[in-house]
């Protein structure tokens, strides 16, 4: 907008000072006279440095903008996450677990017990990254002479109904108990954090080999406290109670057994 309103006031003056050399008070196409503006006159001269001058800009009166340090976003906190099913997750009942066992003996066979865990049911959002695994012991008696036996801890996927063919393992684990762990909850961190997609269904499984033979004893943790999901178990074959497939404890007439099994980890 500066440009055209120069030349409008160049233009008007120029009018201006051919009013005044006018005596009729009217403008020709041709002024004579001396009062013709010369044209030296309204010359501009472009290496005359006082005609039109701009001052050049000393760098040193610029203030420095400060630049606010701008925040790089990372990758996000993990946050913890615990999966659990339990009322009371410390809680165990004593004489309250059933297991599959040698009725002539009462030595433990070959027993897995579960708990399932969908993602989304659980309030778990995103992907779900487990770090522990959770669960009770009611008793332990080694057989012999040895003060310990294995168990073994698993992680699944589940994919459509809770049977075995639809379970995709994930990671195993085997974990030594002292048979001085009755009435305990043992902490396993896993030997390696398994990574589950969101909206997976996450099966934890603890597994007691058959015992028969080593004269093992074992009871894992339950409680009657509550619990908001059933809890599951299996004894598959002859050699055991013939369950061959993962069934609730409800469903098998004891709906007092809540097994102590969870999962920790984080969630991005």
């Amino acid at each position: 907008m500066r440009k055209p309103t120069f030349m409008f006031s160049l233009f008007a003056l120029a009018l201006a000072a051919c009013a005044q050399g006018s005596a009729g008070g009217s403008i020709d196409g041709a002024v004579s006279g001396d009062d013709t503006p010369d044209a030296e006159e309204q010359h501009v001269d472009a290496a005359d440095p006082d005609a039109m001058s701009i001052n050049p800009i000393d760098a040193s009166e610029i203030d420095a903008m400060p630049i606010d340090a701008m925040p790089i976003d990372g990758p996000p906190t993990p946050v913890p996450v615990t999966l659990n099913q339990n009322t009371n997750q410390t809680l165990i009942t004593l004489l309250n677990s059933v297991t599959c066992n040698q009725t002539s003996t009462g030595y433990t066979t070959d027993n897995q017990f579960y708990r399932v865990f969908a993602l989304n049911t659980e309030g778990v959002t995103g992907q779900f990254t487990a770090t522990h695994f959770d669960f009770g012991i009611e008793e332990i008696d080694a057989g012999g002479a040895a003060t310990t036996l294995n168990v073994d801890v698993r992680l699944h996927t589940l994919s459509g109904a809770f049977t075995t063919a639809n379970l995709t393992l994930r990671h195993s684990q085997v974990v030594t108990l002292n048979e001085s762990l009755d009435n305990t909850i043992q902490a396993i961190t896993l030997s390696s954090p398994v990574v589950f997609s969101p909206g997976s269904t996450v099966v934890a499984e603890l597994h007691v080999s058959d015992g028969v033979a080593a004269s093992n004893i074992f009871f894992p943790g339950s409680n009657t406290a509550g619990e908001t999901a059933p809890s599951y178990v299996r004894a598959a074959g002859a050699s055991a109670c013939n369950i061959n497939e993962p069934v609730t404890y409800a469903s098998l007439g004891f709906p007092q057994v809540h097994m102590l099994i969870k999962l920790r980890g984080t969630t991005p």
